[in-house]
């Protein structure tokens, strides 16, 4: 679908944003068709004033019609300028809101692929790009469209050898924009190469700061900031060297001088010879320019427009991303076993395999079950499908017999406890934070589930506002031990008979261990629960540990009773074991060198 299409299907989604734009179009008809009666009225006026007869109410009439033909054009252009950024404010709230509606009916790995910096970017910057397709350029359109042409005509009914002398012009503003504009493509893509190159270095060389300090002494990190500087200003004076002739040309020639210096050449000649009126080379003067200062701007509001076509492309693709399928007919499950059925899942990227390969899998209800595997084995994956962060490519998952699919998505969420490795954070308060899980809980539940999690002695003891204070942005102002212990509690109060952990201990410190380990004991009593493992000795008494391999379940059981197979688990657990025992020594602990 073309850039303008694009444009005109996110401006549909407000019929008053439309109409808005409509009126703003006619009002700049309005406005450049008013500034050209003006003018001419003006133009009359001075030339009796300057024959010298005593003045006749012709004269006033002339005047008055030219003082309101320009107030009213510049009324009409204010107003349309007026009414188009209103709604141009407008449509941004309705874009945000549609965009986010969408988001929230995607399926939450897809939301999670498509990454916070590029949603960021399409929901602010993106929107905020097509800014200049409705507050300028639709009141642009309309005075920059009816007021050079309303010059012609003017021009051509009153005088029209003054009309031939513009148009003469014309050939020579054409090939000034072709020159102007001719490489502008290449040049813009190679400039926003060249952008995003040093952008990306900038972030690499802070962030990266202390490994490159430590490592190199900023020696190869600074040479590869330097070497993106240059090819960012090499860029650029490619760029203006090439613009440089065609912006001289420009200058000189879409511009008002020229045009009314050629008037004159051509007019002064044919008023001495009786040729024309004073008043036709006064209107002459005063809009034969008219079509001439009318380019520049367009082709300014040409490179607005085309930034806009492009958010409104990358708009439009989150758009069209097809929802999560709803069933129509939504059932609740009353029991809270989870089995797996000849589960297959495939990432919907080019060149990936499988992720799960005919996975069949019973979790009881109440019991813990363990899933282990080496990196890329499958396991997050098999537990982001409880929650439809995807959905299965074969196979079923089901919760008390009940198809997930077959299940409300917010019913789903509100039967599982998520807990991540890495705990996220909103920018609030405390309790805010816990409160997350269950927006009308009160204060007293709020603390109980803190409580619970053992998150309430630091909270009021240690932070300054207890649970009223700030926790800065994603949690910042809180150790990773604490975060945890929130997200912790917030699992708690949602009180969902399903709890999906992973492995919440992984860099958390042994005190801070302590704590965590005695929430989640709390946590897990007498709910379903599901355990990514990367600390085996946190999952020795789960009721059940399955073991994953590229994508498929290789082995399942107890702890002691996989061991006894001597297969893949006690071979992970034979390395496990040896990794705890090794010592900073570079040798196991204890043993000499």
């Amino acid at each position: 679908m073309k850039g303008f299409e694009l444009i005109q299907q996110l401006i549909r989604l407000s019929p008053t944003v439309r109409s808005r734009i409509r009126c703003g179009v006619a009002l700049g008809v309005a406005g450049g068709l008013s500034t050209v009666i003006g003018l001419t009225c003006c133009a009359y006026a001075v030339g009796q004033l300057a024959v010298g007869l005593p003045l006749a109410a012709e004269f006033w009439y002339w005047l008055v019609g030219g003082a309101l033909g320009l107030c009213g054009g510049f009324m009409a252009r204010n107003l349309a300028d007026l009414i188009t950024h209103d709604a141009s404010f407008h449509l941004e709230v309705v874009i945000r809101k549609r965009l986010a509606e969408t988001l929230a009916h995607l399926p939450l790995g897809e939301v999670q692929g498509l990454g916070a910096g590029r949603l960021k970017k399409i929901m602010h910057d993106d929107v905020k790009g097509l800014h200049a397709a409705v507050a300028d350029a639709s009141p642009f359109v309309g005075v920059g469209v009816s007021q050079p042409l309303a010059a012609l005509l003017m021009l051509l009914l009153v005088q029209w050898k003054f009309f031939i002398v513009v148009c003469l012009m014309m050939p020579v503003i054409m090939l000034c924009m072709y020159m102007m504009t001719r490489d502008f493509a290449t040049q813009r893509e190679r400039y926003s190469t060249a952008s995003e190159n040093i952008n990306a270095a900038v972030i690499e060389f802070v962030q990266g700061m202390p490994v490159v300090r430590t490592f190199d002494g900023d020696r190869v990190a600074f040479r590869r900031f330097s070497a993106r500087v240059e090819d960012f200003t090499h860029a650029v004076a490619q760029w203006l060297a090439a613009s440089r002739r065609s912006s001289k040309a420009n200058a000189v020639f879409i511009a008002p001088l020229p045009t009314l210096l050629l008037l004159g050449l051509f007019g002064v000649p044919m008023l001495h010879a009786g040729m024309i009126s004073l008043t036709d080379l006064l209107l002459a003067l005063m809009i034969g320019t008219l079509p001439v200062q009318a380019v520049m701007p367009l082709m300014f509001l040409s490179n607005l427009l085309n930034d806009a076509k492009a958010s409104a492309h990358r708009i439009c693709q989150i758009l069209a991303r097809p929802p999560l399928p709803e069933t129509q007919f939504p059932q609740t499950p009353q029991r809270f076993d989870i089995r797996f059925e000849h589960v297959s899942f495939s990432y919907a990227v080019q060149g990936r395999g499988a992720a799960l390969t005919d996975v069949s899998l019973t979790i009881p209800q109440g019991t813990v079950c363990a899933l282990v595997g080496t990196s890329g084995s499958g396991k997050s994956t098999l537990a982001r499908l409880i929650p439809r962060f995807y959905d299965v490519s074969q196979g079923a998952i089901r919760i008390g017999g009940i198809d997930l699919r077959d299940i409300a998505s917010r019913t789903l969420l509100q039967q599982v406890a998520f807990v991540f490795q890495e705990p996220f954070l909103i920018k609030g308060s405390v309790a805010d934070n816990i409160r997350l899980a269950k927006p009308e809980a009160s204060d007293d539940d709020v603390e109980r589930a803190a409580r619970a999690a053992n998150a309430h002695d630091f909270i009021v003891n240690v932070l300054e506002d207890g649970y009223q204070t700030q926790v800065g942005e994603r949690g910042g102002r809180l150790s990773g031990g604490q975060r945890q212990r929130i997200t912790i509690a917030r699992a708690m109060l949602s009180q969902a008979p399903i709890v999906i952990l992973d492995e919440a201990t992984a860099y958390i410190d042994p005190e801070n261990e302590a704590e965590i380990q005695a929430g989640l004991a709390r946590l897990m009593r007498g709910r379903t629960v599901l355990i990514i493992a990367h600390r085996l000795s946190t999952i020795t008494q789960a009721d059940q540990i399955v073991v994953l391999e590229s994508g498929r379940v290789v082995e399942q059981g107890r702890h002691h009773a996989l061991l006894a197979k001597e297969g893949r688990y006690a071979r992970i657990w034979r390395h496990y074991d040896a990794t705890q025992q090794w010592g900073v020594n570079g040798g196991r602990q204890g043993e000499a060198r």
